[in-house]
């Protein structure tokens, strides 16, 4: 029930919705506010340890505030996840839930960006920032974990017995999702720098690093396969994030 979200939570979600659909657009540093100082306070009073509020009880708090609440939402998610992600275990879906929340949030800033709309809703920079490192890191930690369970269920293949029911229950639920998330591109290499290349692309970076595009990833790619190279993805990953940081 809405009725039991805190007082400050409220607030919180109504002032960023606020932010983002009012005309003309308040500046730039209330949001800025909201988020550097505003949404701490929050996680460090109510979350410390705990789930931010279900994102399903925050959207009826706003839905009937006016304007498209779907940014509002992907921007919430995207806390609500990566709160999940830094504090506590996160779940198989929540990493996919994850990755989808980030298409879709990355889709709505990029053709936003694209278009000729007279209104463009501005984030601060250091929520572009930590949006980018956010991504990356979830990238990884993705594809540590799909590792993992690999070898969990390569052990579970050679000897059952050493595994409890509901270990083999699990395992074999999770392993079942994580094809299907894979099989529909989720947490790909390929799809991940896709929208680093977008997102450098629209912060201005030159032409020589767009012709470098297909060669980065084929080198990318080719060194993640053996895992042992997580730091130097990540490194061209902030280089990207440097491109569109450049701009803002």
């Amino acid at each position: 029930m809405s009725d039991d979200v805190p007082l400050e939570s409220r607030n919180f979600i109504k002032s960023l919705h606020r932010c983002l659909t009012a005309i003309p657009a308040p500046p730039l540093s209330v949001i800025t506010q909201l988020y550097v100082s505003e949404y701490p306070k929050l996680i460090q009073r109510y979350f410390k340890s705990t789930p931010m509020n279900d994102p399903e009880l925050m959207m009826e708090l706003v839905q009937s505030d006016g304007g498209s609440i779907d940014l509002t939402m992907m921007l919430y998610r995207q806390l609500y996840y990566r709160h999940i992600t830094q504090k506590m275990q996160p779940t198989i879906d929540d990493r996919i839930e994850t990755f989808e929340n980030y298409v879709n949030l990355f889709n709505s800033l990029l053709s936003q960006a694209a278009s000729k709309q007279a209104t463009i809703i501005e984030l601060p920079a250091v929520w572009l920032f930590d949006l980018i490192d956010d991504f990356t890191s979830q990238f990884i930690s993705f594809q540590q974990y799909a590792q993992s369970l690999q070898q969990q269920f390569i052990a579970l293949q050679q000897d059952r017995n050493s595994f409890e029911d509901d270990e083999i229950e699990e395992i074999e639920q999770e392993v079942a999702i994580l094809r299907e998330g894979l099989t529909e591109g989720r947490w790909n290499v390929t799809v991940v720098f896709k929208y680093l290349q977008a997102i450098a692309m629209k912060g201005g970076c030159d032409s020589s690093q767009a012709e470098k595009k297909q060669e980065l990833q084929a080198e990318i790619a080719q060194q993640y396969v053996q895992f042992g190279q997580l730091l130097r993805c990540s490194l061209i990953t902030f280089i990207y994030t440097l491109c569109y940081l450049v701009s803002v």
